[in-house]
């Protein structure tokens, strides 16, 4: 069973939701990640660090698939057509049922 991590809020200065994704799939734990809302900033692939010498998002979610994090998602509804094109090609994306379905199945939901 996965553990789904849904990330709703914008990047910050500490990338604690990114983290902690990696840190789950470091121990084996089968990370699903759902941005929405907000959170679709992670997304950016031009994303820098918000601080001089801290994380950038952009880096950070590059980094998933070397953690085996490849079930990555943004919910669709929160997106303009026009804005998708931007958004990094990791990430697929998912409607509101396929969401609720994910929630369903997962063994843990966190929420940032």
């Amino acid at each position: 069973m996965a553990i789904l991590t849904l990330i709703r809020t914008a990047p910050a200065i500490d990338p604690e939701p990114l983290e902690l994704v990696m840190a789950l799939a470091a121990f084996e734990r089968p990370p699903v990640v759902v941005f929405a809302g907000p959170g679709l900033g992670w997304l950016n692939p031009q994303a820098s660090a918000l601080v001089v010498g801290g994380k950038a998002p952009a880096k950070l979610l590059r980094s998933l698939p070397m953690y085996d994090c490849e079930r990555i998602y943004y919910l669709d509804n929160d997106v303009a057509p026009h804005v998708r094109k931007q958004l990094s090609p990791l990430a697929s994306p998912i409607d509101a049922v396929q969401l609720q379905q994910l929630i369903a199945q997962a063994e843990h939901c966190l929420s940032f």
